[in-house]
Formats: structure tokens, sequence, C-alpha cells
């Protein structure tokens, strides 16, 4: 190798070296640049987002907790008001002077009820779709509770233009409503086949859409006095499914649906308001609507009659209560067998062995 060689290859050498050593630093310099981002993003990190998403975990923990131990202890009050009321009935409320309106006051249930009212001293409403029913109720009202007033309304509840109709003759002949009982429905006991159009339509329409009418049309002046009773007429058949009367078990399920969404939304929207909501389901009421009926075991669950079963109902308007069965036995009954397993349930069914039968008579 010639000097010219050695010279050339010293310079490849130290030029390799030159750039070996101009990487490195340039790697160093990376490095160190990426680990003081590095460091400074974790610092930035650390400092800006574990601290404040901690600390609102924390936040949010004790709100939980003391949101639990705040139901905790109102369920707890409220179980021992539950027992407290259970032996120490609250006094009735008096009715006196009020003004009444009873749905279906023509017949049966109904015009028990707008006897009971009356004779807690309460003003009466008689309202109906059949004039001629309705007006022996009325009369029979007049004769035997002479200081009461008592006026009849013919109206189709299932029909809302003779509801508006009937609620202006109330306004300007009767005054503001206090009381509401809507007590007017139909059936049909067959087979859902069975049944045709037109009837499904008249149950829905009148057993629930009824109902609805009516508190729409009463409500706005209950809220403006911050005062009144809804009482809604339900039944067995809106807390178990009854076969025969699908239809109507449809309109009873709604009603009680109703009820308990209308209790919530005005509790929302005043926790003090004066309105008392009750629902009333009877098992079986003897109004002549019903005729094969099975019972298995009546001294647990026999049937009612209406006398008996609208003092049971103004009584419990007037204490205050929000949900009446009749008899008494079955809200236990229910609420046990609602936690049981469905197959348990549909065994009870069978156990109990009552129903309705079909009335091929019914139109």
């Amino acid at each position: 190798m010639n000097a010219l060689s050695n010279r050339v290859l010293n310079g490849k050498k130290r030029h390799r070296k030159l750039c070996s050593r101009h990487e490195e630093d340039e790697f160093s310099v990376y490095l160190s640049s990426w680990e003081q981002e590095e460091h400074k993003m974790s610092w930035n990190y650390f400092n800006l987002d574990i601290f404040p998403r901690f600390a609102l975990y924390l936040y949010r923990i004790n709100i939980l907790v003391f949101d639990i131990f705040t139901f905790l202890i109102s369920a707890f009050l409220e179980y021992g008001r539950l027992i407290y009321r259970y032996f120490n009935p609250r006094t009735k409320q008096s009715i006196q002077g009020l003004n009444a309106l009873v749905t279906g006051a023509g017949n049966g249930i109904g015009r028990q009820l707008a006897l009971e009212l009356a004779r807690n001293g309460s003003n009466v409403v008689c309202l109906d779709v059949n004039s001629k029913d309705n007006d022996i109720t009325c009369e029979e009202i007049k004769n035997t509770f002479p200081e009461i007033q008592a006026w009849t309304i013919t109206c189709d509840v299932s029909n809302k233009e003779d509801v508006e109709v009937a609620f202006d003759v109330i306004k300007h002949s009767v005054g503001d409503i206090h009381i509401l009982v809507n007590n007017a429905g139909t059936l049909c006991c067959k087979p859902f086949l069975q049944h045709k159009f037109d009837q499904i339509e008249k149950i829905i329409t009148t057993n629930l859409l009824g109902q609805l009418w009516i508190i729409r049309a009463v409500l706005p002046q209950m809220i403006s006095r911050n005062k009144g009773y809804i009482v809604a007429m339900a039944s067995f058949a809106g807390h178990a499914g009854v076969p025969n009367m699908v239809p109507y078990t449809a309109s009873k399920f709604g009603i009680k649906g109703m009820m308990e969404a209308l209790y919530i939304e005005l509790r929302q929207e005043n926790r003090k308001h004066g309105l008392h909501l009750m629902t009333v389901s009877p098992f079986l009421v003897d109004t002549g609507m019903i005729k094969n009926r099975r019972i298995r075991f009546p001294e647990i669950l026999d049937i009612e009659t209406p006398e008996n079963a609208a003092k049971v109902i103004i009584g419990n308007m007037r204490q205050g209560n929000a949900i009446v069965f009749i008899p008494n036995i079955l809200y236990y009954l229910i609420s046990i067998i609602r936690i049981l397993p469905s197959r348990v349930q549909l065994l009870i069914t069978d156990f109990m062995d009552s129903g309705i039968g079909v009335d091929y008579d019914q139109n």
C-alpha cells in the first residue's frame, strides 16, 4: 500500500469517526429533548389530570354515600310511619259541603258511592250515560238526604266532546268540583278472539280514556286551589291478568299506571301539593255485570256488596290512603306473589282456581 492510499484510508477513517460523533451528538440531543418532553408531559398529566380526576372521583363517592345514607334513614322512618299508622289510623277528614262528581252513578257501585258521599255531607253530581238510571240515583239522594244538593248530567265519558259539554254545564250550574270519583266502566266476559272490534274500542275508551278525559277536565281547578280528591276505580284485573277479560284487564292496568304517573308528576312539581289521589282495586263487587264467577276460597276472597265497598272507599279517601284493595288481604297476597318466580305465580293461580266464566249474553 503506497503513501497515497494510506492518506485516503486515514481520511475515510477520520470521516467515519466525525460522522459517527456527529450522529451520536444528534441522537443525544434528540434523546435529551425527548426525555425532557416526556418528563414535562408526565408532570403536566400528573398535575392537570390525575389530581382533578381523583378529586372528582372522591367527591362522587362522598355524594353517593351520603345519598345512600339519606335513603336508608328515610326508608327506615317511612316503615316506622307505616307501622304507627297501622295501629293509629289517620283521622278522617271532613268532606261536609264539598262538591263531588261520580261517574257511572246510575247503578251498582256508582250509585252507592254517590249515596255514601251524600251521607258524609257532600253535594253530588251524578254523571251517567243512562239518564233514567241516573235520575233514580239523584232522586234517592234527595229523598234520603234532603239537606244535600244533587244534580244529574247525562254524558258518555268515552266521548271527549260530551265531557267538554258536561263540564261547561257543571261549571255554570254547580261550580268547582272538589271530589272526583272515576267509576264509569264496562266489560265483556268472553275469549279475546270473540271480542268484536267495537267492543274492544268501547271498553278501552270508556274505562281508560274516559277517566283521562274527566281528570283532564277537573285537574286544573284542583291545582289552582291546591286541594282536591281524585279516586280512580281500577280492579284486581289491573294487577294480574284475568282470562276472558283481556281488553278489560288492559284498561285496568292502564288506570293503575295512569294514577301512579300522575301522582309522581304532581309530586315532582310540588312535593307539598294538597291533592289526594287514590286507586281502588276490588276483587269482585256484586254489580250485576259479572254473572259466571268462580271462587274457590270465599272465606278469603269473597264477592263484596256495593254498599260495603262504597263505605270502604269513601272511608279510605277521607283517611288519605293512596291504595285500596277490597278485601284488604288482596294487597298482601299480590305483594307476596309478585316477588315469586313466574312459574310459581302460575302454580298459585292454578291452586286458587278462581276466575270469571264466559258470558255469551253480553253484546
